[in-house]
């Protein structure tokens, strides 16, 4: 190594996710008097559920570099302890991810799959590139990101071991279920892992959309956002 030349060292695999968000996607922060001029654009940005996807992927677009400034650590957190709960990772696995957005939980994950791939798929091209910023940020060597839909995804059929999605509709999940059916391997080990449905249906229609897309529930969270509203989270194995 020549002389003024500094080593590198990379992350390590084991740190807790609260002290790599800290480090990595809270490091440059804007003081908070620039904030509100972010917040303001923000809600102005924001895609309604009833917006054409078209204008609901130029909204995502515009909002992505401030994205992650409203980004609230307790409720990733809630996420990924969920996840990592359910995948049971041996760090060989290949994970999708349908809506990496920013690619906070696929860079992370990328430490936890040393042997493995993670490949996040968002079909805003300006989220994938502040998820590859992060990337080069926080030297997530194992995580790639793609522009695609999640009703054609651009991954290989039967390529992953698990696939993880946040629908912000019931109508974005129905559609996605044949396509990650599709991706995942023919095992009874391939998993699909909902990290967030916010939905108004109940859950035994929620279970027959599944089956009809080829899935068994595992595990099932439900928390109630309003009267009619809940949360789910989920995890679903594939018929034999």
């Amino acid at each position: 190594m020549g002389i003024g030349k500094r080593r590198i060292k990379p992350q390590r695999a084991n740190h807790s996710f609260t002290a790599w968000y800290k480090k990595n996607v809270r490091a440059n922060e804007p003081p908070e008097s620039e904030l509100n001029k972010y917040q303001d654009r923000y809600k102005k940005s924001m895609p309604s559920d009833d917006v054409e996807p078209i204008k609901a992927r130029q909204a995502w677009n515009e909002i992505a570099v401030y994205y992650n400034k409203f980004d609230r650590l307790n409720v990733r957190k809630y996420f990924i302890d969920y996840i990592l709960s359910q995948a049971r990772l041996n760090g060989k696995e290949t994970i999708v991810s349908i809506g990496s957005s920013t690619g906070i939980f696929e860079n992370f994950l990328g430490f936890k799959v040393p042997r493995g791939t993670v490949i996040g798929v968002d079909f805003a091209h300006n989220m994938n590139i502040e998820a590859k910023r992060l990337k080069e940020r926080a030297r997530s060597k194992n995580a790639h990101f793609v522009t695609g839909e999640a009703k054609r995804l651009p991954i290989k059929s039967g390529s992953a071991n698990i696939v993880i999605m946040s629908a912000p509709s019931i109508q974005e999940f129905y559609g996605s279920l044949h396509e990650a059916s599709r991706v995942l391997i023919k095992d009874p080990n391939s998993k699909l892992i909902i990290q967030s449905i916010e939905t108004k249906v109940s859950l035994q229609e929620l279970k027959r959309g599944l089956q009809k897309a080829g899935f068994e529930i595992s595990n099932l969270k439900t928390l109630r956002v309003s009267d009619t509203e809940m949360a789910v989270n989920l995890v679903a194995k594939l018929n034999k």
